[in-house]
């Protein structure tokens, strides 16, 4: 996923069974690999697809919050994302840094980094979530959701012919989630697992987690920083990591407005979102993002009562909206950073 994945709390044991999660997810839902079930998708497009578990429960996610957002969070913009020159795997488009992570978590223990190999199907096949439930009528072409329909109880997908799917940031947020969910179940009682810009927090430590936002320019500063008292899912959205130069000598960036069809212009830089879920935090991140600082944050609260977010202005200054309050505890002047 062009990340470095982080587990915090987790017992040794738990490297290995992460390391293939994450590769095996990978190995799914990347728009990078052509033999991907993503890639069959796309391929597929205007057919009918029988999609796995795993495929299927993502697209329905991000499908659902496309709809909630009246389109301003948009996974269908695969082959824009190709005509704007995002075709391949960011590290192989620049040689610049290509980590989107800006958040970062700390407590009393080291964290363990996570390599990457290709599980056997039978490591994950009792771990598989089961389905969940959404609608699958077709959109009202009318209100610009006719992208895909899809069928709950068959899992059947069909994209519209001229569609690919591009699952970015929600399948790396949602792949976390799953794994942070597998650890609570196994007993993990205070834990984090890091992907990038995307955090899940879960229990607290005694003295709180403590988050540090980098300086986008900067990131081996922070921007800001805050000790949360509880756990939340967060997620980083960054215009200005992830950046590439077209064949026209356009510099371009991987958040794209689905509004305009062209990298986002806008007057923040970064956005963070504290949110109740993970995939949640990483959507809506993404939108006010999008939004900028003047319609984000009461978009934010609009949206979700129960988020916070913090913004990097192009010029550096720091915004803040939402209800941090549910989630800030006393400042430390101490931390370990992580991941």
């Amino acid at each position: 996923m062009n990340t470095t994945i982080a587990m915090q709390g987790l017992p040794a044991r738990w490297r290995a069974q992460a390391r293939n999660w994450f590769a095996f997810a990978e190995a799914q839902l990347s728009r990078f690999l052509p033999d991907s079930e993503l890639s069959r998708l796309n391929r597929a497009a205007g057919k009918t697809f029988l999609a796995t578990p795993l495929l299927y429960q993502v697209l329905a996610e991000a499908d659902r919050y496309h709809r909630e957002t009246g389109g301003l969070f948009n996974p269908y913009l695969g082959r824009l994302m190709e005509r704007l020159g995002y075709n391949e795997s960011f590290e192989r488009l620049s040689p610049a840094e290509a980590e989107e992570s800006t958040a970062s978590i700390a407590a009393g223990t080291e964290a363990d980094a996570i390599g990457g190999r290709m599980p056997d199907s039978k490591d994950l096949g009792s771990r598989m979530p089961h389905a969940k439930e959404f609608a699958g009528r077709m959109p009202d072409s009318k209100a610009g959701f006719s992208a895909a329909a899809l069928d709950p109880g068959s899992r059947a997908i069909r994209l519209r012919p001229d569609v690919a799917v591009d699952l970015g940031g929600i399948a790396k947020g949602w792949t976390a989630r799953h794994l942070a969910k597998l650890a609570r179940q196994d007993g993990v009682r205070i834990g984090a697992v890091g992907a990038g810009g995307d955090l899940i927090l879960w229990g607290c430590p005694p003295d709180g987690w403590r988050i540090s936002v980098a300086d986008p320019w900067r990131p081996e500063r922070d921007a800001t920083g805050l000790t949360l008292r509880r756990g939340a899912g967060i997620a980083t959205s960054s215009a200005v990591k992830r950046r590439w130069q077209d064949q026209g000598g356009s510099m371009r960036h991987h958040i794209v407005d689905p509004r305009t069809g062209l990298s986002a212009r806008t007057d923040l830089a970064q956005v963070t979102v504290l949110a109740p879920d993970a995939v949640m935090a990483e959507v809506y991140a993404k939108c006010a993002l999008l939004l900028g600082a003047e319609q984000g944050p009461a978009w934010l609260e609009r949206a979700n009562p129960r988020c916070a977010m913090i913004g990097v202005r192009n010029d550096g200054a720091l915004v803040y909206g939402g209800d941090l309050d549910t989630y800030v505890m006393e400042e430390r002047a101490s931390y370990e950073r992580i991941g």
